[in-house]
């Protein structure tokens, strides 16, 4: 069952109950309040009688006379039918013996509709409330003693009003009660439609993001617990669409890194598959046997420079290392003396400089970390031209700055080039066993040391690489080892 539809039921079922109670307990407090005002009307009245009955008998006692039980009874008679006849319709005396036995208006007739006189004492009232013919009777009986006895006095008075009254407003509630509930039942159900509308809008929302549209979000402005909750939801889906969206750019990732690993030992391998075939199964000149053999040299060269670098990726990850502080002078001493043969090789000139310094780091990785960084700038660099390593200090870091004065690379690849595999001049990277994973590698290094690279290039002008580390405080302040 929908929550709006549960709202309206129970609204409509508390409306309809709290009005019937309250309705009900209305009517009959009103409906008390006209029998106890009704009852002490009657009262008096049956007082007044009393009053006249015992002054009628009180004036004939002291003229003297002896009265016999039917010469009083006689007498009553003819007081109450005097005094009967003076009062208005609808009400009438019922005077009875010490027997409850009718005096007046019957003789000795036995009246059941008044039960309890012999419990009766003086000055006290009884009350009964009697059915004849669709008529309510209200019966007010008291006691009324003379020299003769006591004999019993009930003023009859008609209080049909009372429950007519009582009858027709039930009458009129039931029909007050129907007109209510069906307006509050129409008036809930548009609130409730309205109060249910946001959860309706987070529903279809959420349904939509789980079919796959993980840029929807619900449009929801009130400042309630529901917008509280759209909030949340909001925000709990910009973490899902970014978690996704990380996820696919991770699986698209693995897809492109495994595509490029195989291209990249495909290539190699079928070259020299073809080669050895060709040295196996034919005979070659020396000229044409060398050809074949410096390919295949150069070719594996190549799978074991992808095989190195596959190498270094793997120990990168998952793998716990030990930081110590380093001496950077010696740091870059220690790059350009392995660097050196490659660059004379290429006729590439490196030069250094480094002021002196300390950094914490894992010496390896920063080893190769550099490495990679300054082969990629010869790699880039024309014959004849300069790569720089310099090491500077400020008050708070050190810098080591890679500079090559090669062809640059374009903005729009820049934000690339550390992605595993990617090679911006791809035949010229081959040609010198190239495999786009030294800046990949460098770049996890660099993370490893809470810091980035930063890569600043210009088309035709060259690049510049800076790796900021915190310089090492040794204590005392001393921040040189």
């Amino acid at each position: 069952m929908k929550f709006s539809i549960k709202i309206f039921i129970s609204t409509v079922l508390a409306v309809a109950i709290s009005f019937s109670i309250g309705g009900y307990l209305l009517i009959y407090s009103s409906f008390i309040s006209s029998k106890d005002r009704e009852i002490s009307r009657a009262s008096d009245e049956r007082l007044s009688v009393q009053y006249m009955l015992e002054s009628a008998i009180v004036s004939k006692e002291m003229q003297g006379k002896s009265m016999t039980n039917l010469e009083v009874f006689s007498s009553v008679q003819d007081i109450a039918k005097s005094i009967e006849q003076s009062k208005q319709g609808g009400r009438k005396i019922i005077v009875y013996d010490k027997d409850g036995a009718e005096i007046y208006p019957t003789l000795g007739k036995k009246d059941n509709s008044i039960s309890g006189l012999t419990s009766l004492k003086a000055g006290d009232n009884l009350y009964n409330i009697h059915k004849e013919d669709g008529i309510y009777n209200l019966y007010v009986t008291g006691i009324i003693s003379n020299s003769s006895g006591s004999i019993y006095l009930s003023y009859v008075r008609d209080i049909s009003d009372v429950f007519m009254e009582m009858n027709t407003q039930l009458h009129m509630f039931m029909i007050y009660q129907c007109v209510i509930i069906f307006l509050s039942a129409a008036v809930v159900f548009i609130i409730s439609w309205l109060l249910t509308r946001n959860v309706r809008k987070l529903t279809e929302v959420s349904r939509r993001i789980s079919a796959g549209e993980y840029d929807k979000r619900a449009d929801i402005k009130s400042s309630d617990e529901i917008g509280e909750l759209a909030k949340s939801f909001n925000s709990m889906a910009i973490s899902v669409e970014d978690k996704i969206s990380k996820l696919e750019q991770s699986s698209t990732a693995k897809d492109e890194f495994i595509a490029n690993f195989t291209h990249e030992f495909k290539t190699p391998m079928t070259s020299i598959i073809g080669y050895s075939d060709m040295l196996r199964s034919k005979e070659l000149d020396s000229k044409t046997t060398f050809k074949a053999a410096n390919y295949i040299y150069s070719e594996a060269n190549r799978l074991e420079a992808l095989s190195l670098k596959m190498l270094d990726l793997v120990m990168l990850q998952g793998k716990d290392f030990k930081f110590i502080p380093i001496n950077t002078k010696e740091l870059i001493r220690y790059v350009v003396e392995v660097a050196m043969p490659s660059f004379k090789q290429s006729e590439i000139t490196l030069k250094s400089s480094a002021e002196e310094g300390t950094v914490v780091v894992e010496p390896d990785l920063m080893k190769t970390l550099l490495n990679n960084v300054v082969d990629n700038a010869r790699k880039a660099s024309e014959i004849g031209s300069t790569v720089e390593l310099l090491g500077h200090k400020d008050d708070e870091n050190y810098t080591f700055t890679i500079i090559d004065h090669g062809k640059g690379i374009p903005e729009e690849e820049l934000s690339k080039i550390t992605e595993a595999f990617y090679m911006v001049d791809k035949s010229r990277s081959r040609a010198q066993h190239g495999v786009g994973l030294g800046l990949a590698i460098a770049e996890r290094i660099t993370k490893l040391h809470n810091t980035t690279l930063k890569i600043d290039s210009i088309v035709g002008v060259g690049t510049t690489v800076n790796i900021k580390l915190p310089c090492y405080k040794a204590k005392g302040g001393d921040n040189n080892e």
